[in-house]
């Protein structure tokens, strides 16, 4: 009893080395391990990474055929699933069952389970599972959802279904958040189909009707897929039901069509939840400005966005940028300049302020103006909107300055170009980038200054600006239009060394320098 004790207390204690000594001794004297001391050498192994021994401590007991705490099996179970010895796990449990018709406690059940997950041997967790269901064994249904999950995975939904209808049977607690995982385990593998027979389940259910998350979770997964008319039909059976739709639903609705350019039916969608006095929010409106902007359909994103006003939902800074970069890539300037005074200045409609503190303007806004200008030549008003910005307590940045710099170029204002390259050079905040650069690398080019687009070329290096194809490839062709082929095969070699594929511009380049220079068979 005395060395029994001690056992339990160095077990306890983890002091694995005076466990050997005092075992040693035992044996010596002939004394036996009890079976509460051997439980806790059973554990202490197992912690330690011992399992061996654990395992073989654990076999002697099994020939005692005595009845075994759970947490001996727990802890030999955990020791293997740490060392990722699985099928060690399935090979005891098998034999086991066969040898001794195993039946584990609660706690054992659920661990197995989870190893037959993280083992991917959902097969023989389904099968395990099954037997405990049979033997009465009470598995949580957390285990149940986990093992569900894993099924999915592995492209098993209709196994899991079948487990979930075991559930019941089993006595697992049947609350809507179980039915909720489930389902979502079921449709995050695509398999929507599957997951309606949850919901018929559930449905028929006499304590645990489906509520509004569980139909907006079934009607989302059919518009992923885009089987529109099946969301339609599980939204028509939440009409019926004691769930009514919320905004979540009517916003999923509306996505869906939209992707599928069904504009037509999502307005009605639309016009159903403000009949029933639920606003959309923003996104559930982005969601269809989105895909008009997309297919350039900018009156009606306009008027879209005008309801979303008239209706006072505030705009968020998403959908004013998108409108307005879609504005601009249209042309249609003067329109985001509108949107962005309404930003600016925090424009009150029906007593709401849109834009206002919570929805000011930022730098990415100002810089899609700014650039719209600038492509169009329109430098003057493009300054006055940096101005605007400048104002508003934002500076400009390396993208700003380079609007300008493209549009300097591109009316042939090379030198005035050069000097904002400059200036940006010695800005502590818009350092030039390679895009920059070779904005004013080409308009060099192109006004056959091929010495002053060289010597950008070596300030870019010299000054960490890593030059990329574009740049190598047009500093080749003006120097092959100035026929300085020497000069153009020795950059070319040197583009290749910096790890730069040329690309077919590149060559054509430079077989059209040759061909023009009298070297035909170079070319």
């Amino acid at each position: 009893r005395t060395y029994n004790q001690i056992i339990s207390v160095l077990a306890s204690a983890g002091r694995m080395e005076d466990l050997d000594s005092v075992l040693s001794e035992m044996v010596d004297r002939g004394c036996s391990v009890d079976l509460e001391a051997a439980a806790d050498l059973v554990v202490s192994y197992a912690k330690s990474g011992m399992v061996d021994r654990a395992q073989g401590i654990l076999s002697e007991l099994r020939k005692r055929e005595l009845t075994l705490p759970a947490r001996i099996y727990n802890s030999v179970f955990k020791a293997l699933d740490r060392m990722h010895r699985f099928q060690e796990v399935f090979e005891m449990v098998e034999e086991l069952i066969e040898q001794e018709n195993f039946v584990p406690e609660d706690s054992t059940a659920d661990l197995l389970v989870r190893i037959y997950c993280k083992g991917f041997a959902v097969d023989k967790g389904a099968w395990f599972l099954g037997r405990l269901v049979n033997a009465g064994v009470r598995v949580s249904a957390k285990t149940f959802v986990k093992l569900a999950e894993s099924l999915c995975k592995a492209g098993k939904e209709d196994i899991a279904v079948k487990l979930f209808d075991r559930m019941g049977a089993n006595g697992a607690p049947e609350d809507i958040h179980t039915y909720h995982c489930v389902v979502d385990a079921i449709t995050s593998f695509g398999r929507i189909d599957h997951a309606t027979a949850v919901l018929e389940a559930m449905e028929q259910s006499d304590c645990c009707k489906p509520d509004t998350v569980t139909y907006t979770r079934m009607i989302d997964g059919f518009c992923r897929r885009g089987e529109l008319d099946k969301a339609l039909v599980i939204y028509s059976r939440m009409k019926n039901s004691e769930s009514s739709p919320d905004v979540v639903t009517f916003g999923c609705l509306i996505n869906g069509f939209c992707k599928a350019l069904k504009f037509d039916e999502a307005i009605i969608i639309l016009k159903a939840s403000l009949d029933a006095g639920l606003e959309p929010d923003e996104i559930t409106y982005s969601s269809i400005i989105d895909p008009l902007c997309n297919l350039e359909l900018w009156d009606i994103a306009l008027v879209v966005f005008e309801l979303a006003r008239q209706r006072n939902c505030p705009g968020s800074i998403y959908l004013y940028s998108r409108l307005m970069n879609c504005l601009c890539k249209a042309g249609k300037i003067e329109e985001a300049v509108l949107l962005l005074e309404d930003m600016s200045h925090g424009r009150k409609h029906s007593g709401q302020a849109l834009g206002g503190e919570v929805c000011k303007p930022t730098l990415v806004i100002y810089n899609n103006v700014i650039d719209a200008f600038c492509q169009e030549n329109r430098i003057e008003e493009a300054l006055q909107m940096a101005k605007a910005m400048e104002e508003q307590g934002i500076g400009a940045d390396v993208v700003t300055y380079t609007s300008f710099l493209r549009a300097l170029c591109k009316v042939g204002m090379v030198d005035e170009a050069c000097k904002l390259l400059e200036m940006m050079a010695t800005s502590g905040s818009s350092f030039p980038d390679v895009i920059a650069c070779n904005a004013l690398v080409g308009a060099f080019c192109s006004a056959a200054r091929v010495e002053e687009a060289c010597n950008l070329l070596r300030a870019m290096l010299e000054h960490g600006i890593e030059p990329d194809d574009l740049t190598y490839t047009q500093v080749i062709g003006a120097l092959c239009a100035s026929k300085r082929m020497e000069a153009a095969m020795l950059l070319f070699e040197y583009m290749k060394v910096a790890n730069h594929t040329p690309k077919l511009t590149t060559y054509k380049e430079l077989m059209l320098g040759l061909y023009v220079n009298g070297s035909l068979q170079d070319a």
